[in-house]
């Protein structure tokens, strides 16, 4: 009977024992965490660190001489799985607690040294301790030790001495293992690792609250309530009762980007771009695309999501040219009020480069293949010093069976295998925060006066929409937040994360913690959401919007927050134990953490219930909008008999011409139903039009509608406008019209003096276009064959002037630089054309667009003559 109130819990599952439990140890916990201090000294000068702060600690416990065992065998979770987890966990908190307290490396090695388990490993005459460890470096002796102090020496056990295989794979080990030793540092390095990811998988078997939940500052989602009572030991942490503490989660408030006819969003754009020379981008590339089923040709190992050809260009370029167009339109509002703006003002707007830090993995070369890439695009021409790389570190896999790591020897691999290799993993986006500072990231960025920062996912190309980004920039900066969601819609059992209002309340000192923060749909169970249907929404939207990981950041907050403990520094902790890591159906996973549970460090405190007008004025917000104008992401590759869109490129790129249908709506301009008239159809034979603009070109839908006046696209034409300075007006497009600027946005340094421009009016367009029958079309990644199209490109400054004409067929204007190509009709004839070169004066075009605020904080463009 005893062993089946063993018996691991489903998650979620709160019996009375595991109340007591909780009670019971709750003393111990307190004495052996106290983890909130915690950045300790490191010798290595690329790495930014405090010294550990020891405040109201009590006795250190004892540290027990002998490492627990694991026993390698194949069974489902048991009792025994259970009993294992505590076993270590007793045996590794004591030391994690000396770790943390010790600043030194020598200091450190003496405490592991002193371990019965070490020594008798020291101690082994293997080819390792005799012959290797001698010369490696105290780091690397120590690296091994607490690999071994934390019940791992088996992954050792094959090593061979003079072996190229096993040295190499001992020296990549000490690499990987030095990396999680300094990532870790707050919670006390590899063997923090270890009894933390323990704690967390313990206690998803039922067992007592992990030490990083029941800190006593710890008022997020994942914490354990607790309250500091009037006993004279103002020290101690108590943990509360459920009739005692309370916890609610409400559907957040924010404004909308759709209220006002777009009123709120303009005003909102408007501070968003007054402050983008205070503004940076913040990418985290770490994942690889498995899903998207991209390969390299030469070796077939997967290549980083980032490298996916959506729409014609690598996705992570097509998040660098919607960071241009903000800049283009900062620069433009500038250069066009000379009167407003001096000669200086101007020119520094001209030049202005927003920074953008971009966090890459050492998961299949993730981090090699992005930095190759970068410089072989030459930086996108905005300089390499305006980026920063930082690669997150690799961290081991645990099994359920007392948290054992999966090397060679505990595989299934019995031959002569002398490799030191562990299963590893990375730990999560929200190693980003912890990261950015330990690579000085955010001393970079404080030192080109950056203040906020817009984070984006790689796989979601649509959250440049419109006023999207700006607006929420602009919201974060105006009322100095810490941190921002942007959310949408979300339908009902979606596998997706939603936004919530925390407030959490202690019934005994009545003090009350708010926040917006994110719970992902894995726990809503767990912590008691129904995903009910929204009021008035019918039966598919939930009553909770979706979480879409593009976040406004407050540097400064976020800085300050991470060091203030380990639950910020590491935010969102856990490990998912539903997937087995081993052929035998073992389970396991790795501690991962979450980026936007940042926000469960940021609560703010309160003595008594705040209003919901009140829940506006919280640290952390949430904006907000349509769903396609935020997210639709590229996610997974869609097999040829899957109806679903979800998470496909597919998806993706039907979402953008839903926008863009949505946009040339607005420039009345007509066209037919993105989708050919139904979902089937667009998968069958392709979408109903293609459309496609730089979004330098606005990237605000009102200036588009002043650029973009009248006219059609007919059903299967295509039209795409790689270009910012264009004016059209009653184009229609019956084939394929495609517009190409070599200078977009002016060469190095932004100019709308060198840039390439086209004026476009009352212009028939007829050819055959897109090759709508070949099978090998691809429409997504733009890769289809045409039978013909109108196709123009402009070099450098080069202007075309069409109007009055009809382009049929198969034609080409290739235009040079400083060179302006003029097309008129010959006697009224449409059809006959006659084709004039001229010189461009040198400073002087034609004509360029001029913007302004407009009163209601629009962005009036007037097209002003400079030359003809």
């Amino acid at each position: 009977m005893q062993q089946q109130e063993r018996l691991p819990l489903l998650v979620g599952q709160r019996p009375r024992r595991r109340r007591r439990r909780r009670r019971q140890r709750r003393q111990q916990q307190q004495q052996q965490q106290q983890l909130g201090e915690a950045i300790h000294s490191s010798s290595s000068s690329n790495y930014y660190r405090r010294q550990l702060i020891a405040k109201n600690r009590r006795h250190v416990q004892r540290l027990s001489a002998v490492a627990p065992q694991h026993e390698f065998r194949a069974s489902t979770e048991t009792s025994t799985d259970f009993e294992a987890q505590e076993r270590q966990i007793l045996f590794l908190v004591p030391y994690r607690e000396r770790l943390l307290l010790e600043p030194t490396l020598e200091g450190k090695i003496d405490i592991v040294d002193a371990s019965e388990t070490v020594q008798a490993f020291m101690n082994s005459k293997t080819d390792l301790v005799e012959k290797v460890m001698p010369s490696l470096s105290k780091t690397e002796q120590y690296l091994i030790k607490v690999t071994v102090l934390c019940g791992q020496q088996h992954v050792f056990s094959r090593f061979a001495a003079q072996n190229p295989e096993s040295e190499a794979s001992l020296s990549k080990l000490l690499t990987t293992l030095g990396k999680v030793e300094v990532f870790y540092d707050m919670i006390g390095g590899i063997v923090g690792y270890q009894t933390v990811a323990l704690e967390l998988m313990h206690e998803s078997f039922g067992g007592p609250p992990a030490a990083i939940h029941a800190d006593k500052d710890c008022h997020g989602l994942d914490c354990v309530p607790s309250y500091e009572d009037n006993d004279e030991d103002k020290n101690v942490s108590k943990s509360c009762d459920d009739s005692e503490c309370d916890m609610s989660l409400h559907v957040p408030s924010g404004p909308d980007l759709r209220e006002g006819d777009g009123e709120f969003a303009r005003k909102a754009a408007r501070k968003g771009i007054e402050a983008l020379p205070e503004m940076c981008e913040i990418y985290p590339l770490g994942g690889a695309g498995d899903r998207l089923g991209l390969l390299d040709p030469e070796n077939g190992e997967a290549l980083p999501a980032a490298f996916l050809p959506y729409n014609g260009r690598p996705l992570l370029e097509g998040l660098i040219r919607d960071v241009r167009a903000r800049e283009w339109l900062y620069y433009k509002i500038k250069a066009s009020s000379p009167d407003v703006f001096d000669d200086e003002e101007i020119e520094k707007a001209s030049k202005l480069v927003t920074p953008i830090a971009i966090m890459t993995s050492m998961a299949k070369g993730n981090h090699r293949r992005i930095s190759k890439f970068m410089n072989d695009s030459n930086w996108f021409g905005r300089g390499s010093d305006n980026f920063r790389l930082f690669e997150q570190p690799l961290v081991p896999v645990l099994t359920t069976r007392g948290g054992e790591w999966i090397s060679a020897s505990s595989s299934e691999d019995k031959g002569e295998n002398y490799s030191c290799d562990i299963a590893l993993k990375p730990g999560g986006h929200g190693a980003l925060w912890k990261l950015m500072y330990d690579e000085g990231v955010f001393d970079w960025l404080e030192q080109q006066k950056r203040t906020g920062g817009v984070v984006r996912q790689i796989t979601n190309p649509m959250a440049g929409t419109d006023t999207t980004l700006l607006a929420l920039s602009g919201l974060g900066r105006q009322d100095n937040k810490a941190l921002g969601f942007v959310s949408c819609e979300r339908a009902v059992g979606a596998s997706e994360g939603i936004n919530v209002l925390v407030e959490k309340t202690n019934q005994v000192t009545k003090e009350r913690w708010y926040g917006i923060s994110n719970v992902e749909y894995t726990e809503l169970d767990k912590l008691g959401i129904s995903d009910e249907p929204a009021e008035n929404s019918g039966a598919e939207e939930s009553a909770y919007p979706a979480n879409t990981n593009v976040l406004y950041v407050g540097l400064k907050h976020i800085r300050d927050t991470l060091t203030s403990s380990p639950r910020a520094a590491f935010p969102g902790m856990l490990i998912n134990l539903s997937k087995a890591v081993k052929k035998d159906g073992t389970k396991g996973g790795r501690l991962e953490c979450s980026m936007q549970n940042i926000a469960d460090a940021l609560m703010r405190k309160s003595p008594g219930k705040l209003t919901k007008k009140d829940w506006m004025n919280l640290p952390t917000f949430v904006l907000f909008t349509l769903r396609r104008r935020v997210t639709s992401s590229a996610k997974r590759q869609r097999k040829l008999d899957d109806k679903s869109l979800a998470q496909t490129p597919d998806g993706s790129f039907l979402d953008l011409l839903l926008n863009a249908s949505d946009m040339l709506s607005k420039c009345s301009i007509e066209h037919p139903p993105p989708d050919d008239g139904s979902a089937e159809r667009y998968l069958n034979t392709g979408p109903g039009f293609i459309f496609a603009i730089h979004p330098a070109m606005g990237p605000l839908w009102d200036i588009i509608a002043q650029k973009l006046r009248g006219g059609s696209i007919a059903r299967k034409s295509e039209v795409k406008l790689e270009i910012a300075e264009l004016n059209w007006e009653n184009v229609r497009v019956d084939g394929s019209l495609l517009i190409t600027c070599t200078n977009v946005t002016g060469e190095g340094t932004m100019s709308d003096i060198d840039c390439g421009r086209a004026r476009i009016v009352d212009v028939d367009v007829l050819n055959a276009g897109i090759d709508w029958e070949n099978e090998g079309n691809v429409y997504w990644s733009a890769t289809y064959s045409r039978d013909e199209s109108a196709e123009i490109v402009l070099h450098g400054n080069a202007e075309i002037d069409i109007e009055g004409c009809a382009l049929h067929g198969n034609c080409a204007y290739e235009v040079p630089n400083g060179k302006r190509l003029v097309i008129r009709s010959v006697n009224g004839d449409a059809g006959c054309l006659s084709e004039t070169y001229e010189d461009i004066v040198p400073g002087v075009p034609s004509w360029r667009w001029k913007y302004a605020f407009g009163g209601k904080d629009d962005i009036q463009s007037d097209l002003v003559q400079l030359h003809l």
